[in-house]
């Protein structure tokens, strides 16, 4: 496995997103001038391409890449090195697996092949075995793990990476419990929190979508609204707040942010936005694009969307199209282009291997962009 890594220490050029209010984005990059690092996490030997979809918040990535057969396997890295989770298959199975999540112990949840049907897995760093409380009449997934190692998962009929009109659990301590909406209507899981909260989405009888907040302190499953059109939940922090997209007029799709009781636009104009996940300070990041045709990775924080490519430098190399996990040290991980390959990437806004001496301590790095006027950023496991 190939990895690299690039250390900003210029103010940054990049791309501007044309079609988002973006303000003081020089600002940002030069508040962020040697405060930028992307890693390249590479492939396993022989691949081609990868993906991170999360990351704890101690910085162990999760994600899946390509192996030399063509087949894709969930990985978990962590001190510079892409482990391979393996999979559950048989000789008869694809040998096929895709992570997820992952919390600070690197235990990893997320959906492997097995006897012809797909399974959802814990990995407890050494070992891969199913969620075996799980009903086996369908394709499951496990999408979200917290601290505690409680399992958010979903079955039902897979379709374009997860698990779509299905039912939705959660694994915990107290057992398997069934995440329920209205009668018959399906939900899948997407997001879980140390509070044991699931958000995922509900599908009515019209086959519109809902984003859901699921509380097993009082067992109610509450329809969180829309910005017009179906809505769908992907993630919420231990403090409630929840983040997803929703259809607006025209069937726009713009990211969310649901904090108070109330859904908030995020505002990214003509260009369709999907938020993927939110840090416990109450950063955002996802992708955001025209059409999904030419997209960007970006983050969200006090009423202002940054292009994550804006903090890059010309000559960086990368394309980041995708922001798919975020933690309170600044770190973000997803998916970009670099020399024409997608990989996985590992992006730390304050983790310059040679940082300027007014770099911030950790945590205090969005105070950089505040002061650009973009202010805005155990249980043991069983």
């Amino acid at each position: 496995m190939a990895t690299s890594t690039t250390s900003i220490d210029s103010q940054g050029g990049g791309r501007f997103a044309g079609t988002i209010a973006v303000i003081a984005l020089g600002c940002a990059a030069q508040a962020f001038a040697g405060q930028v690092r992307i890693t390249d996490l590479g492939t396993f030997s022989g691949g081609s391409s990868s993906a991170a979809t999360g990351i704890s918040a101690n910085g162990i990535v999760v994600g899946y890449s390509t192996k030399s057969d063509g087949n894709g396997h969930a990985f978990v890295y962590s001190g510079g090195v892409m482990h391979d989770v393996g999979n559950l298959g048989t000789s008869s199975d694809a040998a096929e697996s895709l992570g997820w999540a992952v919390n600070s112990f690197g235990y990893a949840t997320g959906t492997s092949m097995q006897n012809g049907r797909l399974r959802a897995f814990e990995w407890d760093g050494n070992a891969i075995s199913p969620v075996g409380v799980l009903p086996t009449d369908h394709d499951a997934e496990g999408v979200a793990i917290n601290e505690r190692g409680d399992v958010a998962a979903s079955t039902g009929i897979f379709s374009g990476h997860h698990v779509v009109r299905g039912r939705a659990y959660l694994y915990s301590a107290a057992g398997l419990t069934s995440i329920a909406g209205p009668a018959n209507w399906y939900v899948t899981a997407a997001g879980l929190n140390n509070n044991e909260q699931v958000v995922g989405t509900m599908v009515d009888l019209n086959n519109t979508d809902h984003a859901f907040l699921f509380d097993p302190a009082t067992g109610h499953t509450t329809d969180l609204g829309t910005l017009g059109g179906g809505s769908s939940a992907t993630a919420i922090n231990d403090n409630g707040q929840i983040v997803g997209y929703s259809q607006i007029a025209g069937s726009i799709v713009h990211a969310f942010l649901y904090s108070g009781n109330s859904m908030v636009d995020l505002g990214t104009g003509t260009s369709e936005s999907r938020a993927k996940a939110i840090s416990a300070d109450g950063h955002v990041v996802g992708t955001m694009g025209d059409g999904f045709i030419q997209q960007q990775a970006f983050m969200y924080y006090g009423g202002i969307v940054t292009d994550l490519n804006t903090l890059l430098p010309a000559n960086s190399g990368w394309d980041i199209v995708d922001a798919t996990g975020i933690n309170d040290s600044g770190q973000i991980v997803g998916t970009g282009y670099i020399n024409g390959q997608s990989h996985a990437y590992l992006l730390e806004l304050n983790g310059a291997s040679d940082p300027v001496s007014e770099t911030p301590e950790p945590g205090t790095w969005a105070l950089l962009l505040a002061g650009c006027g973009a202010a805005a950023l155990r249980r043991r496991f069983r």
